[in-house]
């Protein structure tokens, strides 16, 4: 049966959201500091077999709790919010990278290597779906460094990327990690990123 994915963008302060929804259910989510990119981005972070399907509505005020978890999660807050993502039209790989990289909680980051040792694949093969990731803010990979801690690639710009993490330091001094399915998951406190141990969160 053919459905319709209703896309809604808005603004919050300086910045723009932009959200995919069927029956409440997220296919995507985007943000940036222009109208017209953030309504390219979410179209480009949807399959091609959904793009025929969108239907554009500037009127996001039905979805306000949303879009404000979305802004709190910019401003390095937790979202207060159930997110029900639809991962259905990813591959398995993607979905199981991606369902890792929600376990790296507010305050740490990882790597891409120790997310291939849990997920499977290359620390390449990783940072590909990091780079095709269709939940910015909501699956974070804004919290996933090269191996040697440096701030690493991101789609929005390693600068937004460095203020992101920055106001998500939580103050943890100590590396830990994570298991999941019986491996762990290495955890980098904030601090530990090189070149942004100078910021201080807002």
């Amino acid at each position: 049966m053919t459905f319709f994915i209703d896309v809604y963008i808005g603004k919050i302060e300086d910045v723009w959201y932009g959200v995919a929804l069927h029956q409440d259910e997220l296919y995507a989510t985007t943000f940036s500091f222009k109208r017209g990119e953030v309504i390219q981005r979410i179209e480009r972070n949807l399959p091609n077999e959904l793009k025929p399907r969108i239907r554009m509505n500037v009127d996001f005020k039905a979805y306000i709790e949303l879009f404000n978890a979305l802004h709190r999660i910019f401003n390095g807050k937790s979202p207060e919010y159930q997110f029900k993502l639809n991962m259905n039209y990813l591959t398995d790989y993607q979905r199981s990278v991606l369902l890792c990289l929600m376990e790296v909680p507010k305050g740490y980051v990882t790597t891409y290597g120790s997310l291939a040792k849990v997920a499977g694949g290359s620390a390449r093969a990783v940072g590909n779906v990091m780079a095709r990731n269709p939940f910015p803010l909501v699956v974070p990979c804004h919290r996933v460094v090269r191996h040697d801690l440096t701030i690493g690639n991101f789609g929005h710009g390693r600068d937004v990327k460095r203020d992101l993490l920055a106001r998500e330091d939580e103050g943890f001094t100590r590396p830990t990690y994570k298991k999941i399915d019986g491996r762990r998951l290495a955890l980098f406190p904030i601090k530990f990123i090189k070149g942004i141990s100078n910021l201080t969160r807002d």
